[in-house]
C-alpha cells in the first residue's frame, strides 16, 4: 500500500490524530444492514464508463477509521477478491419511424482496457428489440405494456476486413451497433391481432445478452432464462409519423 514505511517515528503525549495512512484505501459505503457494505466505483470511473464492462480485482482490509493510529498499523491483513463485476453501463436505443416502419438501433457493449477499445469483431454479445403497445386498464388507473413483436438487432458490418486486424482496430468506429426494423405491415398486423387501433401508442425496449456456448432461437421469449442478460434499455416511445 502507498503508506509511509515509518522506520522511525516520534510520538508525544497528547499528539493529535493526523489520520496517517487513511487515504491509502477507499472506504466502503454503509448499507441498510449493519453487516453489509457497498463497494463504491473506482476513482475516476462513473456509472456510464465503458471500463465497467470488465472485471476487477479488489483488496479488502479491516482498519481503524477513528482514533489515533500509525500508517503501518492502520489496516489489517488483506483479503484479495478477483473477478468482481460492477453493474454494466446503461443501454440506450435510438428509434426512428417512417411510412415504411420503425427502425431501432442500439450499441453493443464495448469494453475498454488501458484507454483502448477491446470490443470483439463481430460483437460477442447479442441484442434483441421488443416492440410494445400501451393499453389502458379497464379501471383507467394505469397503462400496461403489451408485447407485439420481438426480433434480433443485426450487427451492421463496417470497415474493411481485408486489412490487418490490428490496423483495423485502430481505424474502426469506437462502438458497433445493432439494428432491427419492424415494417409498417408487421406493426399493423400485430396491433390488429390484439384488437388495438392502428394509431395506438407503441414503444421499444432493447436487451443485450451475454454469449452462450449453445445459442437459443428465442432467448427473450420461449427460451427466456436460458441466456444471461447483460443490460436493458429504458422503454423508449416510438414517435408518431408526421
Amino acid at each position: 500500500m502507498p503508506v509511509d514505511p515509518e522506520w522511525i517515528r516520534s510520538v508525544v503525549r497528547g499528539q493529535s490524530d493526523d489520520r496517517a495512512g487513511l487515504s491509502a484505501m477507499q472506504l466502503l459505503a454503509p448499507s441498510d444492514s449493519p453487516l453489509h457494505y457497498l463497494l463504491p466505483l473506482p476513482a475516476g470511473v462513473d456509472e456510464n464508463s465503458p471500463e465497467l464492462f470488465g472485471f476487477y480485482t479488489y483488496e479488502v482490509r479491516c482498519g481503524h477509521l477513528k482514533g489515533w493510529s500509525t500508517a503501518q498499523g492502520r489496516f489489517g491483513a488483506p483479503l484479495r477478491v478477483t473477478g468482481v463485476q460492477h453493474p454494466a453501463p446503461g443501454l440506450t436505443c435510438a428509434v426512428g419511424r417512417t411510412q415504411g416502419g420503425v427502425t431501432v438501433s442500439a450499441p453493443f457493449a464495448a469494453a475498454v482496457w488501458d484507454g483502448r477499445n477491446t470490443q470483439a469483431i463481430p460483437p460477442s454479445t447479442s441484442i434483441w428489440v421488443l416492440l410494445y403497445a400501451q393499453a389502458e386498464q379497464v379501471d383507467s388507473a394505469d397503462f400496461r405494456n403489451v408485447l407485439l413483436a420481438r426480433k434480433p438487432a443485426r450487427w451492421n458490418r463496417k470497415g474493411d476486413f481485408g486489412r490487418n486486424f490490428g490496423e483495423f482496430q485502430a481505424i474502426r468506429a469506437s462502438t458497433e451497433y445493432g439494428t432491427a426494423t419492424f415494417s409498417d405491415a408487421e406493426i399493423r398486423a400485430a396491433l390488429r391481432a390484439l384488437t388495438f387501433r392502428n394509431d395506438a401508442s407503441i414503444s421499444v425496449l432493447a436487451i443485450e445478452l451475454l454469449p452462450e456456448t449453445e445459442e437459443r432461437p428465442d432467448p427473450v421469449g420461449a427460451d427466456l432464462g436460458s441466456q444471461r442478460i447483460l443490460r436493458t434499455s429504458p422503454l423508449t416511445p416510438v414517435p408518431a409519423i408526421c
